[in-house]
C-alpha cells in the first residue's frame, strides 16, 4: 500500500516552499516567445563586468582623493615654512578606508540587485532566482550595517554631498522588493513592489554621481595648488644665485611626474559611468515591469544599448589610477 499523501503543511514544509517559488516565478515577466533569453544573458554579464570595473574606478578615485589632501597639506606647510609631520599627513585624509568601502558595498547591491531583476526577467529556474535574491539580499544588508557603524569624516572646509542617506533609504527599499519575491507573491504584486520602491533607489545613483564629481574636482583643484607650488619654487630655484642644478634637476623631475598625475586625474571621473549605470537600471525596471510582449521587446532593446553604452563609459583601471607629486621630496 503506498503511503498516504502528507496534508499538512509541516509534513512538507520544503517541497511545498519550492512549488510555491516555482509557480508564483514561472509566470512572472518571462520574456520567452518574444526575444530570446540568451539576449538578456549577455546583457547581463556586460553590466555585471562593467560595474565591477565601475566599483574599481570609484573607489581609487576617492583613495586617491587622500593622497591629493596630503599633498595640499604638504604644500600649505611649505608656503607656511612649517613642520612637515606624519600625523599631519594622515590628519588631511577626507575618507576612511571603510567610507570608501561602504561606496563599493554601495555599488554591489545595486548591482546584484539589477542582476536578480534580470534573473527574473530571462524567467530563469527557480534555484537560479533564488540564490541571486539571496546574493543581492546579503550585499543589501551588508550596506545597511556598514552606514549604521561608519563615522563619516567631511572634508575641512567644505561639505561632501550625502552618501549615508540615500544609501540607507535605497538598502532598506532593495530588501523590501527582495522580501515580497522571496514570499512568492504574485507577478502584479512584485511588478508594483519594484515600480514603488525604485523612486527609494534612484536617489543612491544621484548621490554616487555627486560624489564622484566633488572629489574629482576637489582633486583637480589641489593639484593645480601642487603645481603652482612647483612653478614658484623652480622660478625662486632659477633667479638664485648660484644656481642650484640639482635642486633645478629635482624640481624639474616633479613638475614631469606632475604633469603625469594631471592626465591619469583627468581620466579618472567615473560621473558618466555612474550615469550609464543608472540607466541601464531604469532600462531594466522597465522589462521587468513590462506586461505586454511588445512592450518587453522595446525594453529589451533599450536595455542591451544602455548597458552597451555603460560599459563603454567605465574606465580601465590603469587609467583610473594617479600619484600625485609630492613637492617637498
Amino acid at each position: 500500500m503506498p503511503d498516504p499523501i502528507p496534508t499538512t503543511p509541516a509534513a512538507f514544509p520544503r517541497n511545498k516552499r519550492r512549488l510555491l517559488f516555482v509557480s508564483a516565478v514561472a509566470t512572472l515577466l518571462s520574456i520567452s516567445g518574444c526575444v530570446s533569453d540568451d539576449e538578456v544573458d549577455k546583457a547581463t554579464n556586460q553590466f555585471v563586468q562593467a560595474a565591477t570595473t565601475l566599483t574599481h574606478d570609484y573607489q581609487s578615485l576617492l583613495a586617491n582623493a587622500n593622497t591629493v589632501e596630503a599633498n595640499n597639506y604638504i604644500v600649505n606647510q611649505t608656503f607656511a615654512a612649517e613642520p612637515i609631520n606624519d600625523p599631519g599627513i594622515k590628519g588631511s585624509a577626507v575618507l576612511s578606508a571603510d567610507e570608501i568601502k561602504s561606496r563599493g558595498d554601495a555599488i554591489k547591491a545595486l548591482t546584484d540587485y539589477t542582476t536578480a531583476l534580470a534573473t527574473l526577467a530571462a524567467g530563469k529556474p527557480g534555484d537560479q532566482i533564488q540564490a541571486d535574491v539571496a546574493t543581492a539580499s546579503t550585499s543589501a544588508k551588508s550596506v545597511t550595517t556598514g552606514i549604521t557603524t561608519l563615522v563619516v569624516t567631511p572634508p575641512k572646509g567644505a561639505k561632501a554631498p550625502d552618501f549615508g542617506t540615500p544609501a540607507a533609504a535605497a538598502a532598506t527599499a532593495i530588501g523590501d522588493v527582495l522580501k515580497v519575491i522571496e514570499n512568492h507573491r504574485s507577478a502584479s504584486e512584485i511588478r508594483a513592489s519594484i515600480k514603488e520602491n525604485d523612486a527609494k533607489i534612484t536617489p543612491l545613483y544621484k548621490a554616487l554621481e555627486d560624489e564622484s564629481t566633488f572629489y574629482f574636482e576637489r582633486q583637480t583643484s589641489q593639484m593645480r595648488l601642487v603645481e603652482i607650488t612647483l612653478l614658484h619654487t623652480y622660478n625662486v630655484a632659477i633667479a638664485a644665485k648660484p644656481v642650484d642644478q640639482a635642486q633645478l634637476l629635482q624640481l624639474s623631475d616633479h613638475l614631469e611626474q606632475y604633469e603625469k598625475d594631471s592626465a591619469a586625474l583627468e581620466t579618472s571621473d567615473p560621473t558618466a559611468a555612474i550615469k550609464g549605470f543608472e540607466s541601464a537600471h531604469a532600462a531594466l525596471v522597465d522589462l521587468v515591469t513590462a506586461v505586454k510582449p511588445e512592450e518587453k521587446k522595446k525594453f529589451l532593446a533599450e536595455l542591451i544599448a544602455q548597458v552597451k553604452s555603460f560599459a563603454a563609459e567605465v574606465k580601465t583601471p590603469s587609467k583610473s589610477s594617479s600619484t600625485t607629486t609630492n613637492p617637498t621630496s
